[in-house]
């Protein structure tokens, strides 16, 4: 079996980026001040290689950039592509699609949410052409399942809506399913399904 020496070199990014050094086959290219790493392929300059992902990534992070990601963990935001996953405290707390200003009116976009290639949940808008969206829809594949709340859930805000199922401690009968909205300073409730009114499963 044969050895070969590789060679292992750092610098800043600004540096590695300015030089735009082509890595031998193998070679690793670390930026000391990023944390990210690079691994030569013998004809591909700095500038065109991808990042390899390993460790923890502190910063807000651009997966459209790696090559390869090998068990890392982030703290930041998360860019893939168009969508950006939202970090906070180390929870992804939102994702974001941004629209383009060129963006066509009406033209659709949407995000799919699949386990096991099967579609179970889709959120979809369309372009109004200037740089927003017009209305929002929610696409759900299956059935949609609640549990039930041991108190009435928080009183929504202006514009702002609730559905909840109660257990009979709060607002309504145990099994019912209420639904509540503000408006105009105002909120009211009222019975989605009465259980008690309801047909025997």
């Amino acid at each position: 079996m044969t050895f070969y020496s590789v060679k292992n070199t750092h610098d800043t990014a600004a540096n590695w980026t300015s030089n735009d050094p082509t890595l031998l086959v193998g070679e690793f290219g670390y930026e000391t001040d990023t944390g990210k790493l690079k691994v030569g392929d013998g004809s591909t300059a700095w500038t065109s290689l991808s990042y390899v992902v390993t460790g923890t990534n502190t910063g807000d992070q651009d997966l459209s950039t790696y090559a390869t990601i090998v068990d890392p963990t982030f703290t930041g935001d998360i860019d893939v592509g168009a969508i950006e996953f939202v970090e906070d405290s180390g929870l992804v707390t939102g994702m974001d699609m941004p629209v383009s200003d060129a963006t066509s009116d009406g033209d659709a976009m949407g995000i799919a949410f699949s386990i096991n290639s099967t579609p179970i949940l889709m959120v979809r808008s369309s372009a109004d052409g200037n740089g927003g969206v017009d209305e929002l829809q929610v696409v759900n594949y299956g059935n949609i399942k609640g549990l039930e709340k041991s108190a009435d859930p928080v009183e929504p805000a202006e514009g702002e809506y609730v559905i909840w199922m109660s257990d009979g401690t709060g607002k309504g009968d145990d099994g019912d399913v209420l639904i509540a909205s503000q408006a105009g300073g105002t909120t009211n409730y009222s019975i989605l399904f009465d259980h008690s009114a309801g047909s025997s499963w």
